[in-house]
């Protein structure tokens, strides 16, 4: 049996293909070149069409390769709106995540500020109801829109010839405006804020078959990027650290708790994922690398290729350095908080010291993070570790290890979005549990 999952990332879209054994058959790469050149640094948005087509290209190249699919499913960039007409046919463009019309001002401070007053939600400028407020206080909702969707589930429901869309709940919560223990979007808040209910989709808590494609492949409902990374990557019984640009520490809770500790988002089969998250990340780092070869060029010489050979090499020699807080983004509490170092001595004053004093905070912020909220789950079997910053840097991964008190295990297989995309298309093929799906996942050492 073969299985495509598919990841619309806002960059990137990958494909995978993954047999019942755990193997992976195909994998491509494509160039997600679909933004539209915007007037203003506010605005970002994708055109749904081309996505929808390099999307088409994969699936038919995957159909190439493999003869034949048992199922596709979908996983992309969240929080995103596309509006359709009551055909399923796209009106707008993707407003993407990046899209912030919602901080632009309002009668009473911004859009999103204004909607999360009203409704009671928490909800930042880029999140879809965000979005939708502010274009319906500047009355530029698209006519004749009857719906409203995330760009992997219009997707999903062009490739089975839907024409309306239905959310699984780990992807619908990322809109805002939802109520995380009920699965359902607040039509009482909606209505406050003034935003039509009847435009939202339909809404599963189930991992389920939407439809089939023209040569009969069935297709599974389209989950969140967040949820289908972690399910491509860690079992529920492990904590995952994941280190890009931002920094994420997960774990899995059996049930849904409220918390202020951790974001909570809707999972699979009512269980919830529990997430805290660091803005800098792996973005700390890079601009440490920006400094030093900055420093070169001071002093008229030009840098090396590769600094971060160096780097890692130099902080694994290390034994006394200061204490980096790697704040450089802020906080998602605090915006303006800022990065400091402090510590500092005429011994630990050097480029070395403060490497690892900089890889050392982007460890000790997800342990932090993760501690705030540990008190409420069973204690991990094991640490699982991906994303580019812990793959590429051996030093950060043992930092991390040593600050878990667990050995780490980093996936063999690095799209981890678009395989949690793949296995829960197995799961809804099989009627398995995603859980049991997760027996494919082979790590760097076995968990």
């Amino acid at each position: 049996m073969k299985f495509l999952g598919i990841d619309i990332g806002t960059s990137s879209i990958c494909g995978v293909v993954l047999d019942e054994n755990g193997d992976v058959l195909f994998t491509e790469n494509r160039k997600n070149d679909a933004t539209i050149a915007a007037n203003d640094a506010l605005s970002h948005m994708q055109d749904v069409r081309k996505i929808l087509s390099v999307c088409r290209d994969i699936y038919a190249a995957a159909l190439q390769k493999c003869v034949f699919l048992d199922a596709v499913g979908f996983t992309g960039q969240m929080h995103g709106v596309v509006f359709l007409d009551e055909q399923g046919n796209p009106l707008s463009p993707l407003y993407t995540w990046q899209h912030k019309i919602a901080a632009c001002p309002s009668e009473n401070g911004s859009y999103a500020e204004e909607l999360s007053r009203i409704t009671g939600y928490q909800v930042s400028p880029g999140y879809g109801t965000a979005t939708m407020y502010a274009m319906a206080k500047r009355q530029s909702i698209p006519r004749g829109a009857r719906a409203v969707c995330t760009v992997h589930a219009f997707v999903a429901m062009q490739f089975c010839n839907a024409v309306r869309p239905v959310l699984h709940a780990s992807d619908a919560a990322s809109f805002g405006t939802f109520d995380l223990k009920a699965l359902r979007f607040d039509g009482a808040a909606l209505a406050r804020a003034g935003l039509d209910l009847s435009l939202f989709p339909d809404v599963t808590a189930e991992n389920r078959m939407i439809g089939e494609t023209a040569e009969g492949v069935p297709v599974s409902v389209a989950i969140g990027d967040n949820q289908a990374s972690v399910l491509g990557s860690a079992p529920p019984d492990c904590v995952l650290v994941n280190v890009g640009t931002g920094s994420q520490v997960s774990a899995v809770a059996d049930r849904y708790i409220k918390t202020s500790l951790a974001d909570v988002r809707p999972y699979f089969e009512g269980r919830y994922l529990l997430t805290g998250c660091a803005l800098a990340g792996g973005y700390a780092y890079s601009l440490l690398e920006k400094f030093f070869r900055e420093t070169f060029r001071m002093f008229g010489v030009t840098p090396p290729g590769q600094l971060y050979p160096r780097m890692n090499e130099a902080a694994e020699r290390v034994t006394v350095f200061p204490h980096t807080v790697p704040r450089f983004c802020g906080t998602r509490q605090n915006p303006a908080a800022t990065a400091f170092i402090e510590g500092i001595t005429e011994t630990n004053f050097t480029p070395q010291a403060l490497t690892r004093s900089v890889l050392d905070g982007i460890a000790e912020e997800l342990f932090d993070l993760y501690s705030a909220f540990s008190p409420l789950l069973p204690a991990p079997r094991a640490l699982v570790g991906s994303g580019n910053g812990i793959r590429k840097n051996p030093l950060l991964s043992k930092l991390f290890s040593d600050r878990f008190c667990l050995a780490l295990h980093t996936p063999l297989f690095s799209e981890e979005a678009a395989l949690g995309a793949a296995l829960a298309a197995l799961a809804a093929k099989t009627n398995v549990s995603v859980f049991s799906a997760q027996r494919l996942l082979r790590f760097s050492s076995e968990t």
